[in-house]
């Protein structure tokens, strides 16, 4: 039973702490301004809105209790699911416009971009309503056009999105990955509520102390290998991307893995172990099949890292 009350609790705290941190994390990178610096104050305060839209999207998909009231909400009018999209598209469209840097062809190619995933998701969802299997097998195609919709136009750079340059370095600040993990986590948890998909944001002790065994784990095997192949190098002072951070470390350090949650980690996650392991577990009847073809997707996305010749 979905309920349509939304209360205030130790988890949606937790939620609001995330993302304050994440706004944060975005500022930080520009702090101090300074004159003649590559972006201005109007450039980047412009895009505040946006992540925090965007924020408001995506991190409370990871809280059952707002996924449930987000979802009552929909159920009775199924053009609500168009609200995340909709209010992203006009907030994009609004920062650009403060940051001088409009453009009307952008703005449009990214409201057809961010409206497509719900749009797939609640045909997923009329089609798996009706009896038959024609009408399961057509449910599970448009799932699969959903992943498609929304991995392929970032994967091939066809959403080309103004960016915001680093102070003092070469890399640039990208929106697309965080807009698209809000449209992804709205389309499947509240308009589709995809059965297998769940993105939890709020962890317990017991996870806590599972996530530090197993990275443990992994860092006797993942540490070696990335030295032995020069993706981590001792001696070097830090950089993401050959961008150098000249704030303090007591800022960059704390707030690099919430800025790198945000524009990586999310949306990765959500298409290729939520989605698409999923639905391939689910084709193929095995899930340690649909384990196994993800992760090596996963691997042959990321393939160039490392390799600036491959690029």
């Amino acid at each position: 039973m979905l309920s349509a009350r939304l209360r205030l609790s130790s988890e949606s705290v937790f939620v609001a702490v995330v993302g304050a941190l994440g706004l944060a994390a975005y500022l930080v990178a520009y702090w101090p301004f300074r004159p003649g610096a590559p972006a201005g104050v109007g450039q980047v305060l412009g895009m505040v809105p946006l992540l925090a839209a965007a924020i408001g999207f995506a991190l409370p998909m990871g809280s059952e209790q707002a996924v449930a009231w987000w979802s009552a909400k929909v159920d009775p009018r199924p053009w609500l699911a168009y609200v995340c999209p909709a209010v992203l598209s006009a907030l994009y469209a609004l920062g650009t416009v403060v940051a001088g840097r409009f453009s009307a062809p952008e703005a449009a190619g990214l409201a057809a971009y961010l409206h497509a995933p719900p749009a797939l998701a609640l045909l997923g969802r009329r089609l798996a309503a009706r009896p038959g299997p024609w009408s399961r097998r057509a449910a599970l195609a448009s799932d699969w056009a959903l992943v498609l919709a929304a991995w392929l136009p970032i994967q091939l750079r066809w959403i080309d999105l103004p960016t915001i340059p680093l102070p003092e370095g070469r890399d640039q600040v990208k929106l697309d990955t965080l807009l698209a993990a809000a449209s992804v986590f709205w389309a499947i948890l509240v308009v589709r509520r995809l059965e297998g998909f769940q993105f939890r944001l709020f962890f317990t002790k017991e996870d806590f102390r599972l996530g530090l065994r197993v990275f443990a784990v992994y860092a006797v095997v993942a540490l070696p290998l990335a030295l032995a192949t020069g993706f981590v190098r001792w001696g070097l002072a830090f950089t993401l991307h050959e961008t150098e951070f000249r704030q303090p470390a007591w800022l960059v350090y704390p707030l690099l893995p919430v800025g790198m949650y945000f524009g990586v980690a999310l949306v990765e996650e959500a298409l290729f172990r939520g989605l698409l392991q999923n639905l391939l577990a689910r084709v193929l009847g095995s899930p340690w099949a649909g384990l196994v073809l993800a992760s090596v997707a996963f691997g042959a996305v990321h393939h160039k890292f490392g390799r600036p010749e491959l690029y």
